[in-house]
């Protein structure tokens, strides 16, 4: 009994130190984690939606606006509560921005994770990596005013227009998605987004080399994937689209050659898909 009892705890602590070395091996893992229970949240989230008859007719920022003909009468308390509902929509979109930044663009950034883990001290890797993250998340989280702005100002626009003609737009632009992932440029844009830089082991510099070096990805992944994010946000950011818009740019990352006709070949069929619904929906 005692020699079963030392076998089945030997087997465990094995089992245990292969799976710390798995994640010091894999720091990416917890990071992919972490954008799985985002995306499981998101789920639950457009089940109850759906099951509760709730219906989302868009997700772009709403503001007051002025009618002719209306009394133009001003009054402070009304304003002041109208200017702080307008607010939230804004901080609504925007947390609906972010929170798609970290279900769709995390997942890609395998090899930059694996980089910071390994240029600092392994007591340092998870400080590192959130570091890196927080600063990687900060330029898509500015570029996300104009990405939520566009949309809203085409709405507005296009106010006197069917409202799947912002559905449209999203085709063009998956089109455009096509046409740029064949251009011979895509390789070297693809390639910028997996780039490494020297990254101090140690002291405050380490600081400075992980925040600058997330900055960077950052702002090369907009470069990249700012084709595809837009659309989405003329779709009003369907769970469905993003679910495919997300499997289809993981495939292009990981799985086929930075030249491959694939993922094109992908956005051309999420247009015309787009286009045909807009068709059958006029009838």
């Amino acid at each position: 009994m005692i020699k079963f009892s030392t076998l089945h705890n030997d087997r465990v602590q094995a089992f245990l130190l292969r799976q710390n070395v798995l994640l010091a091996i894999n720091p990416q893992w917890r990071v992919w984690l972490f954008s799985t229970v985002i995306w499981i949240l998101l789920f639950f989230e457009g089940l109850q939606a759906y099951s509760s008859n709730y219906v989302v007719t868009h997700v772009f920022l709403c503001s007051p606006v002025y009618v002719a003909g209306e009394p133009n009468t001003f009054n402070y308390s009304a304003e002041s509560q109208a200017f702080s509902k307008s607010l939230e929509p804004l901080i609504q979109g925007f947390f609906s921005w972010i929170i798609m930044i970290f279900a769709m663009m995390f997942p890609l950034l395998k090899r930059s994770i694996q980089h910071v883990a390994t240029a600092v001290r392994r007591r340092n890797q998870n400080g590192s990596i959130v570091l890196f993250l927080v600063a990687y998340t900060l330029p898509w989280a500015i570029a996300g005013i104009g990405f939520m702005l566009i949309p809203r100002m085409a709405s507005v626009f296009l106010a006197a227009y069917p409202s799947n003609l912002l559905l449209l737009i999203a085709a063009c632009g998956f089109v455009l998605a096509c046409l740029f992932s064949w251009h011979e440029s895509r390789t070297t844009v693809m390639m910028k987004c997996e780039l490494t830089m020297p990254i101090r082991i140690d002291g405050m510099l380490r600081y400075r080399d992980t925040f600058k070096y997330g900055l960077t990805i950052g702002i090369n992944c907009i470069k990249m994937c700012w084709v595809v994010m837009l659309p989405l946000m003329f779709a009003s950011h369907n769970f469905l689209l993003m679910m495919v818009v997300s499997l289809i740019v993981l495939i292009e990352r990981y799985y086929v050659p930075h030249d491959s006709k694939i993922p094109g070949i992908a956005w051309l069929s999420i247009a015309s898909f787009l286009i045909i619904s807009c068709a059958l929906s006029l009838h």
